[in-house]
């Protein structure tokens, strides 16, 4: 069977608050490209979720885990010969958590530079009932833009003629405030 795209907003809400015909599929289509959208825009993934990661060391004091928000960490171990079952985990009053940009930071010291040796076991992202007010409104004008363009039959291609003949691009052109509501889920950078 195949698994269930989770959505920000269902497509019975999104189709009550555009008015839309909630059995028409392209509705559940363009509820999926605007979590796409939305995913691709934070550069991560955005759903509660429990993982378990193995990552490089960056010889930082902090290092920022893949999924956010941050509910949880279960584990922090590390590791060079890789022997997860056999190392200790880091004491959980040796670092603090970052809840909202799923940040770790140590207390003193540094993650120890390597290749695959620290391993995280942490639950993080929105639960489908708990997102942001600015994101759910960002999915549903992304989705009123697609149905408009989709009625329209123009769902973002456009023709460039070059030298070497035509190419097809795509051009989303989503709404500016969706995409800077997106834009706030954004890994942080240092």
């Amino acid at each position: 069977m195949p698994e269930t795209r989770k959505l920000v907003v269902s497509t019975a809400r999104v189709a009550d608050i555009l008015n839309l015909d909630v059995t028409d599929s392209r509705v559940e289509f363009a509820n999926k490209v605007a979590t796409s959208y939305c995913e691709h825009i934070a550069g991560r993934e955005i759903f509660l979720q429990e993982r378990t990661i193995v990552v490089d060391g960056n010889g930082r004091p902090w290092m920022y885990l893949p999924v956010c928000p941050l509910a949880s960490v279960s584990s922090i171990k590390v590791s060079q010969a890789r022997d997860w079952n056999n190392v200790p985990a880091l004491d959980f009053g040796s670092y603090f958590l970052q809840f909202g940009s799923a940040g770790v930071e140590l207390y003193s010291g540094v993650f120890p530079r390597g290749r695959s040796n620290i391993q995280i076991v942490y639950t993080a992202g929105y639960d489908t009932d708990a997102f942001p007010e600015d994101i759910e409104k960002g999915i549903i004008e992304c989705v009123s833009s697609y149905m408009r363009k989709i009625n329209d039959k123009a769902w973002g291609i456009k023709t460039i003629n070059q030298s070497d003949g035509t190419n097809l691009v795509y051009d989303f052109d989503e709404p500016i405030s969706a995409k800077y509501a997106f834009e706030g889920l954004k890994q942080p950078r240092f």
